[in-house]
This record gives structure tokens, C-alpha cells and sequence, in this order.
């Protein structure tokens, strides 16, 4: 056997192999051209796109009583249609819209709608909805409310009352 020296190491065989093949080493681009521009990752999907709320939806939102019908017939009276984003109308147009909004609710009966399951001594009601003289009130003085912010006037309720002629 014979002794190596220390500081030689043994030879090993060179390989044959592209630089592309080891995905620890990226690849460096040596053109000075090339620093200012953005590197693209093909491989990173795309961000999806963010679901954009409309005025229809906003109005939807403030009860469950209001109807399509409820929000369609206020949005045409404030000229917009129902698919407009909610960040293209001003604060003035949202808020009157709301207030028109407000008005519809004002329109519910007072009273509810529930069903009773009875059998002997058992009874199950189920779901409905009820509407107060109070949810009435809060719903006229949030529609004056944001009318008078925007210096709109407001339509008054009155009491109709029948004198015999």
C-alpha cells in the first residue's frame, strides 16, 4: 500500500450533467440588462379575483324582509342599476338608497307569519317573522335620518282620516 499525501485528494470521475438539473442552483443571468427587469414565476397561479359587492347585495343585506322586487323598485327610483359595485357609488347615493330601503320596510304589515305543529299535548312553531309598530318606527327614523343628512325631503306619514259628507 502506498501513502497518499494529505493535502491531495483521491480523483473522483467528472460527470457530465446540465447545470438546469439541480434544483438547488439557480440560474444566474450574467447580462447587466437584465437587473431592472421583474422576474416572472410561470408556476404561481394567479391571484383569484376578489368578489366585489353590489349596491343589491348591500341593500339585501339590511333585512330579510326586503324582497328582489323591494330592492329593484329602489334602485330604479334612484336611477342605479342593481349590479353596480357598492365602491362606485358615493357615500350620498349609497346612504339614500339605504333610506329608500328603509322606506319599503316601512310598508310591512304589523303582525308575523309562523307555523304551529299541534298534536295533543305537543306543539312545535316553526321559523316566520314578525314585525312590530317599534320596527316600524326605527325603520321611518332611520330612512328620515339619513334623507336629512343629504338635505332630501321627506315624505311624512300621515293618517288618513275619514269625515262623513
Amino acid at each position: 500500500m502506498s501513502e497518499q499525501d494529505p493535502d491531495i485528494l483521491p480523483e473522483t470521475p467528472e460527470v457530465d450533467t446540465p447545470e438546469t438539473e439541480n434544483p438547488e442552483i439557480p440560474e444566474v443571468s450574467t447580462d447587466p440588462s437584465d437587473e431592472n427587469e421583474p422576474v416572472e414565476n410561470p408556476e404561481e397561479p394567479e391571484s383569484p379575483a376578489e368578489e366585489v359587492d353590489t349596491i343589491s347585495q348591500y341593500l339585501s343585506d339590511l333585512s330579510p324582509l326586503l324582497t328582489e322586487g323591494d330592492i329593484r323598485t329602489v334602485l330604479r327610483k334612484r336611477g342605479i342599476s342593481p349590479d353596480t359595485p357598492l365602491y362606485e357609488l358615493d357615500e350620498r347615493e349609497r346612504d339614500l338608497a339605504e333610506a329608500e330601503a328603509y322606506y319599503k320596510l316601512c310598508d310591512q304589515p304589523v303582525g308575523g307569519s309562523t307555523v304551529k305543529d299541534v298534536d295533543g299535548s305537543w306543539s312545535h312553531t316553526e321559523g316566520g317573522w314578525t314585525v312590530s309598530k317599534a320596527n316600524i318606527d326605527m325603520w321611518y327614523k332611520k330612512y328620515k335620518t339619513l334623507r336629512e343628512l343629504w338635505g332630501e325631503p321627506v315624505i311624512s306619514r300621515s293618517k288618513i282620516r275619514i269625515i262623513n259628507l
